[in-house]
């Protein structure tokens, strides 16, 4: 990690004095992080990680990329969502499950009512006979 946060602020051209006044200290003290006399708290770490646009897991060297990408975002939160539904009782799973249902509904009759909108507005632009109106919007 030492090395890793060197390097970040080698490559962004800063020095030393730079990331501690950005980081509200001293030199001297953001130095001991470098050289490893102390170990940074997490909130530098976040603070870092912000300054130099990296994630978290790349400063630790969990992982060679820089910028955590959407698949793994969104695979992270799939994990953190099974770990956690997992964890409740059938009877909650079973509620949870419904209001998903339910919201799954609800956002599918919202596209359906905005598609039906978008077309009765084409329609007011460019009149067609009301027959065929009548049976494009009978249909769903």
């Amino acid at each position: 990690m030492l090395k890793r946060i060197r390097n970040l602020r080698e490559d962004s051209d800063l020095t030393q004095v730079e990331i501690g006044q950005k980081l509200n200290m001293s030199q001297s003290q953001y130095q001991k992080y470098e050289s490893g006399l102390r170990t940074p708290p997490i909130d530098i770490l976040i603070q870092l990680a912000d300054i130099y646009g990296v994630s978290l897991d790349y400063i630790a060297e969990r992982t060679n990329a820089k910028k955590v990408t959407q698949s793994e975002l969104a695979s992270a939160k799939y994990n953190r969502l099974i770990e956690y539904y997992s964890r409740l009782a059938l009877e909650d799973q079973d509620f949870i499950m419904g209001k998903i249902v339910e919201l799954h509904r609800e956002h599918a009759n919202k596209e359906k009512r905005s598609f039906r909108n978008i077309i009765r507005y084409a329609f007011l632009i460019c009149p067609v006979d009301k027959i065929n109106q009548q049976q494009l919007f009978s249909s769903g």
